[in-house]
């Protein structure tokens, strides 16, 4: 039991006291003195529980405000609301907010009454969506164009004002890009950059015409891969396949007579009729005045065509080995 101080509604019963040698102390209002705050014998405060836990135990038997503190005069505050599966802490006009899911366990944060970010229990965040997929997920409900998604800029109106996002990895001493552009004052003139912060060395600039600019000294072209190899079977006038943007052929060793050209033709489907191919002959252990080679595509997407000629004087019977690359073109 407790020793009890109760607030009726009549009275006969406007104050009464009840005691006892429990230590707890409880205070009751209404008709049926409900207990409405309970302090017990370790000094912990129960607020809708008769057996409070910790320093101040607050329990409600349904959903809403639990705790609030907020300024009278301008009615700014703080409200925790203890909602199905959510501990929100939000402000007195339940518009913005922060929550916790226990049951999912996530946390979640709004403004102005809508969801804006969300943490989730792999540490995912997402902004824009409810269900991140990376470290940092940020997606646009825009539906009536392309939205900004993430801004970054310099308000700076003179010197070397540019725009950045960086992309770091973790660790001391780690590898950083930068992707930025500006305005006239920085001499960028609204081209976009991609720099290369260890070597302090711009790699690669898209300028504002849509020209691309590689600075590296590696070159521009397919990286490894994109290329493959094929073998002819029967002839130099046997079809191939290889479905890549780059690569070798290695014809077959089948005699060509001087002053001939062959064609065959090459199934890719990384061609369109539109491309254009590059082609040459490798040396290979064969003479390179000996042959001559020229490639183009087919009428529709998906093949093109090698034509090789022996441009010596006599039959030549060497396995020729032919480097193509192709060059993605449009018409429009």
């Amino acid at each position: 039991m407790a020793s009890i101080i109760s607030a009726g509604t009549t009275s006969g019963t406007a104050l009464n006291m009840t005691g006892d040698t429990s230590g707890q102390l409880q205070l009751a209002t209404g008709a049926s003195a409900t207990t409405a705050v309970t302090i017990d014998a370790s000094q912990n405060v129960g607020i809708g529980t008769t057996s409070p836990t910790a320093k101040l135990d607050v329990v409600r038997s349904n959903n809403g405000v639990a705790f609030r503190a907020y300024n009278s005069g301008n009615s700014i505050g703080c409200d925790i609301n203890v909602g199905t599966g959510n501990v929100y802490f939000e402000d007195t006009t339940g518009n913005n907010f922060y929550a916790f899911n226990p049951s999912s366990n996530y946390l979640w944060f709004g403004t102005n009454g809508s969801e804006r970010m969300r943490i989730d229990s792999s540490g995912n965040v997402g902004i824009g969506t409810t269900s991140p997929s990376y470290a940092l997920d940020v997606q646009s409900a825009t539906t009536t164009g392309v939205g900004t998604v993430i801004g970054s800029y310099n308000t700076a109106s003179s010197g070397s004002s540019i725009s950045t996002l960086r992309i770091r990895s973790a660790g001391t001493g780690a590898s950083y890009w930068d992707i930025n552009t500006g305005n006239t004052a920085s001499g960028l003139n609204g081209s976009i950059r991609f720099f290369d912060n260890i070597a302090s060395a711009e790699r690669m600039r898209i300028d504002s015409s849509g020209n691309v600019l590689v600075t590296g000294s590696g070159g521009l072209g397919y990286g490894t891969g994109s290329g493959g190899t094929v073998t002819q079977l029967t002839s130099k006038s046997t079809a191939v396949t290889i479905n890549k943007p780059s690569g070798r052929i290695t014809t077959t060793n089948s005699a060509l007579a001087g002053s001939t050209s062959v064609r065959f033709q090459v199934n890719n489907s990384a061609c369109s009729a539109t491309d254009t191919i590059i082609v040459n002959v490798w040396e290979s252990g064969i003479s390179l005045d000996t042959y001559q080679v020229w490639a183009f595509p087919g009428n529709t997407n998906g093949y093109f065509f090698i034509s090789l000629r022996n441009i010596s004087g006599g039959s030549a019977s060497d396995i020729v080995s032919i480097n193509y690359t192709i060059i993605k073109g449009s018409t429009s």
